[in-house]
């Protein structure tokens, strides 16, 4: 596959992994030393620059991050502080959802065109995996003046387009020690 050389890619690993009773940006999956290195490793070489979000620099790798600084936990303050970061179009995944294939991240971007994002959608709406522009920040400045941190009702002032896909696994999140078994099982039948 090719190199998408006008994207960024950022991996979010700042939440607080309640239902998981620990950090699970940091346990260990497929031969990988964490479910951080296994998405940065994977998806590093195909965008310009690759980097991960969170609170702290909490990684065994070498890795760029962009740190965030907000007390709250909000997808959509780290959002924001992406977009003003890296200035660009930017595709945006959580560390949690492992299995999304390089052909899907591939389709968002054949389809993002003059859209201001483009967010996967497969049974349910995942608005944590798609490409965002940052033409979208002042729909999201507009939101958390309101304190409104939905990142559904930034979405539904700018232009968005929602690529449809089948496979509703592929987009499998691992929140809970449970999920977290489960996928370990799934890893071993792809």
């Amino acid at each position: 596959m090719k190199k998408i050389s006008d994207l960024s890619c950022v991996i979010l690993c700042g939440g607080q992994s309640k239902r998981m009773g620990q950090d699970k940006a940091l346990l260990a999956f497929s031969k990988q030393k964490s479910l951080s290195y296994y998405q940065y490793s994977r998806l590093e070489p195909y965008f310009d620059t690759c980097y991960l979000s969170a609170k702290t620099n909490k990684f065994d790798f070498e890795a760029k991050i962009i740190q965030d600084n907000f007390t709250d936990y909000s997808p959509l303050l780290a959002l924001k502080n992406i977009l003003e970061t890296t200035k660009k179009a930017t595709f945006i995944i959580c560390v949690d959802t492992p299995f999304v294939s390089l052909n899907s991240i591939f389709k968002l971007y054949e389809n993002l065109k003059t859209n201001d994002a483009i967010i996967a959608r497969a049974k349910r709406t995942h608005y944590l995996c798609g490409i965002y522009s940052p033409k979208i920040l002042p729909f999201i400045n507009k939101n958390l003046e309101l304190n409104n941190h939905a990142i559904r009702k930034s979405l539904e002032l700018a232009s968005v387009k929602y690529q449809d896909f089948v496979n509703e696994e592929e987009f499998m999140n691992v929140n809970t020690k449970e999920e977290y078994k489960k996928s370990l099982e799934f890893l071993e039948k792809i």
